[in-house]
């Protein structure tokens, strides 16, 4: 089914672009959900860009409304794009001409034929057949609509701009055409910028055996790298990571390459590598400066320009998972401004990969070029230099200059020596772009790049913890001599004044417990100070039976909050309590009342969820803070992004408070807790309160079930309004997961119906 395609309370669209991996898809559609998809795209100006499957036996006749044919299964020879179509074309260069075979390692092609002028071709190619006279580029392996011109003698297309390709991306020129089509059908909202940042770090440099250190040749080789690259990089530099307590240990060609190397160190950008490529991860902390100083100051002597600004540390240990005492170190230094991992947030995939900015550190994702310690020649790089040629010719390397703005390759010493494996990779994959595409490269200074990265990305500023004993390369780096964390089991997620206290209270009849620690803090205190921090404010388990939680007022609806839980806790029990939220809003007021802050002593409830644009900021946001916690369909949504239905609890405020043992025994079921505890003999009512209290311990604070006044009925019918669309999404959300309706939500409902 298609999921709500417009913010029903906002009336805004959803999405910019719809996409289909099979054009047959789209058009075998229910006739009201395409109706429905065709409005939206229509209303909103959205297009449509799709693939399709080859794999079909028959062709596919459409020209009753769409003017169009697709023939299926061919095999097709060289590849031109459409010159003429100059409104598109970005990335690609038109001109070019694919002169080969189109590859159908996925599948055949499927080639589109039409007499509507609505088309237009984007790109031509020819059956792949033997011909006596050279074959002419007339079939259409890709072609797009126009929305200017949605009628024709056959009845016209829809009004709906679309891009269709003949085949999967695999194919270079299919994913350039795309990359286009998808810029020009989103307006450029999803376009990537034209600029793409290279920089590749060479890691080791002066580590390793005899057969493979840097010998005279090599070194050459390096120099020569440089000034060849430059051709399609202006100012590239290849830019590596030294050890200076290593320099001179190969014998001597080896040695007289490495003194080479420090001759022509103006032509290289140098990085901090440790002195003796120490592992932090078996390394006793307290010798992370030494190693640090020392190769400064072997710098120093052998007047190496190092940017002191970037380090790289061996393995990429300390940077993720966190070691405090690394950025402590570089605290103490004063001039460590970023770095690198491919381990944020995991290895693996690498497009998968992330940055995040730790302590004022910029920690750049990483990129492999399929080169590694031990790859020296073809005969060990996987597929041999066939496969490498692929790889720059429109395949792996090539894929990742196209869709990666921002690029830092990983390299070692090793690549450069032997069979000079990496001058050969990086030399073609530039020459390679350049060929191809429009694309500008450039090599600016390591930590302009870093502040490029968060330009272009500043949603991954803050990072996302994962758990190391989920990932063994995390595992790997975890500190040896440290045993692995634990972490909560359960998380109670708000939102503020709904009953948390009271559920919190009876929780701790249970389970053992652990205060807050604020996946959405900015403080040290919390979140970001480190994954072993967080990890150690939750004490150790007791036995399996035992079950760690925590809770937060605040994690229900901050943005962020949801993402990150889903990347430390993916497996994690998630509750949320709604109440309410017109009551949950006068609560908060009164709760501030009671606490004499002095914006709830100045005004009114009615003045403040009342503010305005013209209102004072503080006024502002003191409604913001009062009535943004009950937009509950947009925070749920928001976790239901990141967590299946399964895995939440919604738990009915009113129901919470009106009967909490009934709630609690069902929190258990969910839970999965052993053994379990009947609530109904733990609890009574307390008459003094009004609600439940627990026998053994009492009540809850003074604080907690204060009595107020009603709220007025001015304020009540302006929630009463506020609200309305917001709880209309909600049933909407709720009955997506077919989940009952809250009590509260169901007599809202009730009441608005006229008798």
């Amino acid at each position: 089914n298609i999921p709500p395609l417009v913010i029903k309370s906002l009336n805004v669209p959803r999405y910019s672009l719809i996409a289909f991996a099979n054009y047959e898809v789209y058009l075998g559609l229910d006739k009201t959900q395409k109706s429905r998809l065709d409005e939206y795209c229509r209303t909103y100006g959205v297009g449509i860009l799709s693939f399709t499957d080859s794999s079909k036996t028959a062709d596919q006749d459409l020209s009753g409304d769409y003017g169009l044919k697709m023939q299926h299964r061919v095999k097709l020879l060289k590849m031109k794009l459409n010159a003429e179509v100059k409104d598109l074309w970005r990335i690609a260069k038109p001109d070019m001409v694919f002169e080969h075979a189109l590859p159908t390692d996925n599948s055949e092609w499927t080639i589109f034929m039409t007499e509507n002028p609505s088309y237009e071709p984007l790109a031509f190619s020819t059956y792949y057949i033997i011909y006596t006279s050279p074959p002419c580029l007339c079939s259409l392996p890709s072609l797009k609509t126009s929305p200017l011109a949605p009628y024709t003698s056959l009845g016209g297309i829809d009004g709906i701009q679309k891009v269709l390709l003949g085949n999967d991306p695999e194919f270079f020129l299919t994913s350039i055409i795309a990359m286009d089509g998808l810029a020009s059908l989103t307006h450029g909202r999803l376009a990537l910028p034209m600029e793409r940042i290279v920089q590749v770090d060479v890691d080791d440099m002066f580590v390793g055996v005899a057969a493979v250190r840097t010998k005279p040749k090599d070194a050459k080789a390096m120099v020569e790298c440089n000034r060849r690259i430059r051709q399609y990089v202006p100012n590239f530099k290849l830019f590596l990571g030294f050890t200076g307590a290593m320099f001179l240990w190969g014998g001597d060609d080896n040695d007289e390459g490495e003194r080479m190397m420090i001759e022509k160190a103006d032509e290289f950008m140098w990085f901090n590598h440790l002195y003796r490529h120490e592992l932090l991860y078996i390394t006793p902390l307290d010798r992370i400066g030494g190693a640090m100083t020392k190769n400064m100051v072997f710098a120093k002597e052998k007047h190496i320009p190092v940017v002191k600004e970037y380090m790289i540390l061996p393995h990429h240990a300390g940077v993720y998972p966190v070691y405090p005492e690394v950025f402590d170190e570089w605290d103490k230094l004063g001039y460590v401004q970023a770095t690198s991992t491919l381990e944020y947030p995991y290895r693996h995939p690498q497009w998968g990969r992330r940055g995040f900015v730790h302590r004022g550190v910029m920690v750049l994702p990483r990129q492999t070029c399929r080169l590694f310690t031990k790859t020296i020649s073809f005969d060990i790089y996987e597929g041999g230099q066939k496969a490498m040629d692929e790889s720059i010719n429109g395949g792996y390397m090539f894929k990742i200059f196209l869709t990666t703005p921002v690029m830092v390759f990983m390299t070692h010493m090793s690549n450069y020596a032997t069979g000079q494996l990496a001058q050969y990779e990086f030399e073609g994959v530039t020459k390679a772009i350049a060929t191809w595409t429009n694309l500008k490269m450039v090599a600016p200074h390591p930590i302009d790049a870093a502040r490029e990265y968060f330009q272009l990305y500043p949603d991954e500023v803050s990072p996302l913890w994962s758990d190391p004993a989920r990932d063994p390369n995390l595992k790997e780096l975890w500190r040896v001599n440290k045993t692995l964390p634990v972490f909560p089991k359960v998380l109670i997620a708000g939102p503020q004044k709904t009953g948390m206290a009271l559920s919190f209270y009876t929780l701790l009849l249970n389970f053992y417990r652990s205060e807050s620690v604020h996946f959405n803090s900015h403080t040290h205190n919390g979140f970001y100070i480190s994954l072993a921090r967080y990890a150690s404010r939750f004490p150790a388990k007791k036995n399996e039976q035992t079950v760690l939680f925590e809770k937060s007022a605040n994690y229900f609806s901050h943005h962020r909050t949801p993402q990150r839980v889903r990347e430390l806790l993916p497996d994690a029990k998630i509750i949320i309590i709604m109440n309410n939220p017109m009551r949950r809003a006068y609560s908060w007021y009164q709760h501030l009342k009671a606490h004499n802050d002095s914006l709830s002593q100045q005004f009114t409830f009615y003045q403040i969820i009342t503010a305005d644009d013209t209102a004072p900021e503080v006024l502002r946001v003191a409604q913001k803070r009062h009535l943004h916690d009950g937009i509950y369909a947009v925070h749920l949504a928001r976790w239901l992004l990141n967590f299946p239905s399964e895995q939440l609890y919604l738990v009915d405020g009113e129901k919470l408070i009106k009967d909490p043992a009934s709630v609690m025994n069902d929190v258990q079921k969910f839970i999965g807790v052993s053994p379990k505890i009947d609530y109904t003999t733990k609890l009574q009512f307390d008459a003094e309160k009004g609600f439940f209290c627990a026998k053994s311990t009492g009540c809850l604070g003074s604080g907690k079930g204060r009595s107020y006044d009603k709220m007025d009925a001015a304020s009540e019918t302006y929630l009463t309004e506020f609200y309305k669309n917001h709880n209309e999404d909600l049933k909407t959300l709720l009955n997506s997961i077919k989940h009952p309706h809250p009590s509260w939500l169901t007599a809202m409902q009730d009441s608005s119906v006229p008798s």
